[in-house]
């Protein structure tokens, strides 16, 4: 086989398994987020969510589409840069260490690249209803997430690329694969954009006998008293809110600072249409055996963020909401709550959520109003 068969097989076999990795992982930190297990936050730092969340809930053939046309863009993106290494070592030789550090931040960069296109589609898609800023804050997810995913799994196609250059290999190939990766990057960028509004405009909002991960539930078994599936103090919803149906809800790790705790609750709108957002989330917590934990829930600003206070917010398809919960370190107990039970409003159906957290009985959690993200950082 000739010096440049070899960089060839070697260059494409790098970005395919790139490109599989990079779906893979957007695909499973859906699956390990929206399954609601308490080690999905761990995980996500195994498998950075590199695609929105709501990619897989568009209706057939987009969901498939769309993440396969980003997945290409990947591919295509980490070969143009390892066909650039190799044109810049093939001039002036590199030691195998800086070749594959470079190959290496190649998928960061390439990862950043994508998130971005798929932020602009996302725009596009949702004809600007929170302007570009807001577009862009509500894409940071999937930004770090493809970010991250560069830093964590980028080492793994730089390993098949870190191989010196034949100089010849690379003279030769200049006119070949460049251009038809330059030309799948385009194309699939171009996709990835234009996808977009038509699939968001045809995503199912209900398919009969499909499977789609909903909002359940949950049916405990606790040693005391679980909490109520339902607020025992609920509110008349307006005319437009989101259902439970329409809606993701997700919770971050916890943060903490100055003997002070917080996690963030994410809130997302999956369906095709606006819903609209009011108010103040409702909370309930339960013990590692489901029995409810009995903290007291105040509305306001703490330590760790502040209230933008209760206003209606339009959620568009495919954009979230924030909610942020706080509380000060307590002592050590058996009977910590472990599980949050959350819901959009009082009065709509709570969702299991599990949480690492010190709140005890007694406690006094500190939620804010759902808010965009750029309310919590102006």
């Amino acid at each position: 086989m000739t010096p440049r068969r070899r960089a060839v097989i070697r260059i494409v076999a790098a970005a395919g398994s790139g490109a599989a990795l990079w779906l893979l992982s957007g695909w499973a930190a859906a699956a390990i987020v929206l399954s609601s297990t308490r080690f999905g936050t761990a995980f996500q730092l195994l498998v950075p969510p590199t695609l929105p969340y709501s990619t897989f809930f568009q209706a057939a053939p987009w969901n498939v589409l769309l993440p396969l046309a980003a997945a290409i863009g990947f591919g295509a993106a980490i070969a143009l840069g390892y066909i650039g290494i190799d044109e810049l070592t093939a001039r002036r030789p590199a030691p195998a260490w800086a070749r594959f550090l470079a190959a290496w931040l190649v998928a960061v960069v390439a990862g950043l690249l994508i998130a971005t296109t798929i932020a602009v589609g996302s725009t596009i898609a949702n004809v600007w209803p929170t302007g570009l800023y807001s577009a862009f804050l509500n894409a940071r997810p999937e930004l770090l997430g493809s970010a991250l995913f560069g830093i964590v799994w980028g080492w793994l196609p730089a390993l098949i690329v870190r191989a010196p250059v034949d100089p010849d290999a690379s003279t030769g190939r200049r006119s070949t694969l460049t251009p038809a990766a330059a030309v799948v990057l385009v194309c699939a960028l171009v996709a990835v954009v234009a996808i977009q509004p038509t699939a968001v405009t045809q995503t199912r909002v209900a398919a009969g006998g499909a499977e789609h991960p909903q909002l359940v539930t949950p049916t405990p078994t606790p040693t005391r008293e679980a909490p109520s599936s339902v607020s025992k103090s609920p509110i008349v919803a307006g005319a437009n809110w989101c259902g439970n149906e329409a809606l993701t809800l997700t919770v971050s790790a916890t943060d903490g600072a100055l003997g002070h705790r917080a996690v963030t609750l994410v809130l997302g709108n999956r369906s095709t249409a606006p819903c609209v957002v009011d108010g103040y989330p409702d909370l309930a917590f339960a013990d590692s055996d489901g029995g409810e934990v009995q903290a007291t829930i105040v509305h306001g600003a703490s330590y760790m963020a502040p209230d933008p206070g209760a206003s209606a917010v339009t959620l568009a398809p495919g954009t979230v909401v924030e909610a942020h919960v706080a509380w000060s370190a307590t002592g050590a107990s058996d009977e910590v709550a472990t599980t949050i039970w959350a819901a959009q409003y009082p009065g709509a159906p709570r969702v299991r959520l599990a949480i690492d957290s010190d709140i005890v009985d007694g406690t006094t959690v500190t939620v804010s109003a759902w808010a965009s993200a750029s309310a919590f950082s102006s």
